[in-house]
């Protein structure tokens, strides 16, 4: 069983992997950039240098499928080595760790969340579904996020 702040911690820790894989991780790095078909890429810090290293660390909150699902959609690819990524920046100004559960349907191996997440320091509240699924061996992992 998952308790509502439980959930909120796991939402909030997703996002925040996604942000930081996203910034390309932490420490040394290869500056330079390249372009493969029409898209600048650039490389990824050492602690994320490689496709084991991200699916490892992405691992820690998503599920197994979602976590090869967002190594595909956000681009990555291997280069000369070391793993890259399309040469974007973004964040959220969604506050997860304000969030609050509205409403929890599913099962005991599937829950699916609906979320009221501030946005920023606006008084907007964003809502937002997400959907936890049980690994066996490893616990709850988000499985998606969105709305």
């Amino acid at each position: 069983m998952v308790t509502s702040k439980e959930a909120v911690s796991l939402f909030s820790g997703a996002n925040k992997a996604y942000w930081y894989v996203v910034s390309g991780g932490e420490g040394k790095r290869d500056l330079s950039t390249f372009t493969k078909g029409d898209l600048e890429y650039r490389y990824m810090a050492e602690n994320l240098d490689s496709e084991e290293k991200l699916r490892a660390y992405l691992e820690n909150w998503y599920t197994p499928e979602q976590t090869a699902n967002l190594f595909k959609e956000l681009g990555f690819i291997t280069h000369n080595g070391k793993l890259a990524q399309p040469n974007a920046d973004g964040g959220s100004l969604l506050n997860w760790e304000k969030a609050s559960v509205i409403r929890t349907t599913g099962s005991t191996t599937v829950k699916t969340y609906e979320l009221k997440v501030p946005l920023g320091e606006l008084n907007e509240v964003e809502t937002v579904m997400g959907e936890l699924r049980y690994v066996p061996g490893q616990g709850w992992k988000v499985h998606s996020l969105g709305n």
